[in-house]
């Protein structure tokens, strides 16, 4: 392709040759590029449809199958994991070839054009020219000079013709933008190819290490904002039930509907917002959050390096790996509670209370009449037994509270038990008393949940980031920069007047425009 040819958008050499029709020849098209995205397009949908209702995973889970006529051809296109499959990748490396062979083929061509010197027109001195813009004017040399500065560079200076191009470079633009796609198509390629998926997480205070993972993260904190108060939240009322609000009165305080114990019918009662709570349950309030997110430091060789916030569609990205707020764990929190003292019943082998201690909540104390010596230590609000044996607070309600009671003895002797003061007559203990705790006073409790992120890997993301920034530079030239030439032919003895023309590799009447604006301005008026 000649350089007169490009500004005029011919895509052919200036002699025609036969059309080729060999497999390099189709991939360097790029008709054959969009139609391989347009099915690689479908295909995706497809499987992202497919997905809805075909996972055979959460199927097995639910007792469900899939008909024995299409389980064989969903298994076949790996429809379980679609960006991954052998149809995806191999349209992927049919894109890709498809896409490096259009940049090969038009990089000679770019490359050409770019050192390459504008033509000289001088042989054309009438409208009827097939260039795009044709002006010829009377005008005196230096005053029509002095108005192409800045973006025009006059690249052709002789005693009859001189030219001149503007925005140059926006020629480049097309070849970006194939490289950019190029570069995106490979990035995708290579990361069906790699990377990881895990879950990982933890409560405030720990220092999270994911295997691979260059750095840690300490989690600072865990923090769940929750919505105002607003119709249709499930709320609490003074800590002892649990309704919908309806609507707020113009009085301030709020219409709830609330079940009847024991039926299935509900009433109608009036609370002031004061009495109202809508963080009460892990579980029953998830519906009235509005937003969770992670505080967090960032941990090389020991050293904190960074601090920032992991939160929904907001992920910490760091040395190609990506931390997503994924949910948190109400169902098994961390709860702290502590107390100033527990009431402790002394009781004899016939069950009478001989004695009462107040225990300071840490502190041994020495049981009168006997050997040995007891602590109260941790208070459980809602006492649970895990699968280890041990026992844990399902939450920081005060349900099924229990106490830790610890005695120690002569010899080593040691041994610890749970005390329910709610749940009395359960008393055991060694040596010739039992023991109970009765009561407790000044209880604090506070509650953490677990966070849980996503933590991915994937491998490309070099490719990724390339092709995009490439591909949007290309297309920013594409759209926004247009290549234009203009030769200005001279007066001489045969033509007295100068001849203006101009050629625009895109929207040529904004061209023509902008030429007469310049000889509008100077006072030339073209013939």
């Amino acid at each position: 392709m000649d350089y007169l040819s490009y500004l005029k958008e011919q895509e052919q050499d200036t002699e025609p040759k036969p059309k080729k029709r060999d497999l390099w020849a189709m991939l360097s098209t790029m008709k054959f590029a969009i139609w391989i995205l347009i099915i690689l397009g479908i295909m995706s949908l497809v499987s992202m449809f497919v997905g809805e209702f075909w996972n055979p995973e959460r199927m097995a889970e639910q007792g469900l199958r899939t008909p024995s006529s299409i389980e064989p051809m969903l298994r076949a296109f790996q429809m379980d994991n679609p960006f991954r499959s052998w149809w995806y990748r191999l349209l992927l490396v049919v894109l890709n070839l498809s896409l490096f062979a259009c940049v090969l083929k038009r990089m000679p061509v770019i490359w050409k054009l770019w050192i390459s010197q504008p033509p000289i027109i001088k042989s054309i001195r009438t409208p009827q020219s097939d260039l795009t813009i044709f002006r010829q004017v009377s005008v005196q040399r230096d005053k029509l000079l002095a108005k192409f500065g800045g973006a025009w560079k006059f690249r052709v200076k002789t005693d009859d013709v001189w030219v001149a191009e503007k925005s140059r470079f926006g020629m480049w633009g097309p070849l970006l933008t194939h490289l950019g796609m190029l570069l995106l198509g490979v990035g995708a390629l290579v990361s069906s190819f790699g990377g990881f998926t895990t879950r990982a997480g933890g409560f405030a205070g720990d220092v999270v290490e994911v295997e691979g993972m260059p750095f840690t993260v300490q989690l600072d904190s865990f923090r769940i904002a929750y919505y105002p108060l607003q119709p249709g939240q499930w709320v609490a009322v003074d800590d002892q039930w649990v309704g919908r609000l309806i609507k707020k009165n113009a009085s301030g305080d709020w219409l709830i509907e609330r079940g009847l114990e024991g039926t299935d019918e509900t009433e109608m009662t009036t609370a002031e917002a004061s009495r109202i709570k809508n963080r009460f349950n892990n579980d029953m309030d998830r519906g009235n959050i509005e937003r969770y997110s992670s505080y967090v430091t960032i941990l090389e060789n020991g050293q904190s390096v960074h601090k920032a916030e992991i939160a929904v569609n907001s992920p910490l990205r760091r040395h190609g790996f990506r931390l997503y707020q994924s949910s948190y764990e109400p169902s098994a929190p961390r709860v702290m509670a502590d107390y100033r003292s527990a009431t402790l019943a002394i009781k004899d082998s016939a069950g009478q209370t001989v004695q009462t201690l107040t225990l300071p909540m840490g502190k041994e104390t020495a049981i009168p009449g006997d050997t040995l010596l007891v602590t109260a230590g941790r208070l459980l609000p809602n006492f649970k037994v895990g699968s280890d044996f041990k026992g844990y607070s399902a939450s920081g309600e005060f349900i099924n509270p229990a106490v830790e009671l610890t005695f120690r003895g002569p010899k080593g002797f040691s041994k610890s038990q749970w005390s329910f003061p709610k749940f009395q007559g359960h008393d055991s203990g060694p040596g010739k008393f039992s023991y109970n705790v009765t009561a407790y006073d000044g209880e604090r409790v506070t509650t953490e949940l677990r966070t849980i992120w996503e933590v991915k890997k994937t491998h490309g993301m070099e490719f990724l980031w390339a092709g995009f920034i490439i591909g949007s530079i290309g297309l920013l030239l594409c759209f926004y920069v247009t290549h234009r030439i203009l030769t200005i032919n001279w007066p001489n003895a045969e033509h007295a007047e100068t001849v203006l023309m101009g050629i625009s590799r895109k929207t040529p009447h904004l061209f023509a425009r902008e030429l007469d604006h310049i000889l509008d301005s100077i006072g030339a008026r073209a013939s």
